[in-house]
């Protein structure tokens, strides 16, 4: 394969990475594709050859993102803790990761902004919710079971998660 073809092949990757920085820094309103391109070290017809606008590239990259977190969490093995420890735990680690992750920071800014208008319907994330809910939940049930938590404490998937796929943080509401 020439230089010039293996390069090409990489400039999707490389166009989401530098994305991925210029949404951190600027959200999606800031983000410019000149900035993005030249960060990217590509040519402005390589980036539309390849996406069709910077909503195209936000989304992509919200996706990624959200798909690494939730993927992190789920695969935690909590079943070692006590019910308190775990929640813990899990919120430590969805913490660390808005820590590591700013633009996860950002984007949950921008999507409160924007209803979610940038999160497909047709991504992975729909997929991964309910197995993000029942960890949670189970961890909620183990806790009032060995009366850690008092009972009652339900996990509910946020609405918005209908409407957009979002990756909102999840509310856990008492009904007592």
């Amino acid at each position: 394969m020439s230089k010039t073809i293996a390069e090409a092949e990489r400039a999707p990757k490389r166009i989401i990475a530098a994305a991925l920085k210029e949404f951190e820094i600027h959200g999606i309103d800031g983000a410019r594709i000149d900035s993005i391109i030249k960060r990217a070290r590509v040519s402005k017809q390589l980036f539309y050859y390849y996406f069709e606008s910077k909503e195209e590239v936000y989304r992509i990259t919200l996706e990624t993102i959200a798909e690494r977190a939730i993927d992190e969490i789920l695969a935690q093995n909590y079943d070692d803790l006590s019910a308190a420890d775990a929640l813990a735990s899990y919120f430590r680690l969805v913490f660390d990761q808005y820590f590591e992750l700013p633009l996860m920071v950002k984007s949950t800014t921008d999507q409160d902004h924007y209803s979610g208008a940038h999160i497909s319907r047709r991504n992975k994330l729909r997929s991964l919710t309910p197995a993000l809910v029942e960890k949670v939940g189970g961890l909620l049930k183990r806790g009032e079971a060995t009366g850690e938590f008092r009972p009652g404490i339900l996990m509910r998937k946020p609405s918005s998660w209908d409407r957009t796929g979002s990756q909102s943080p999840m509310r856990i509401r008492s009904w007592s």
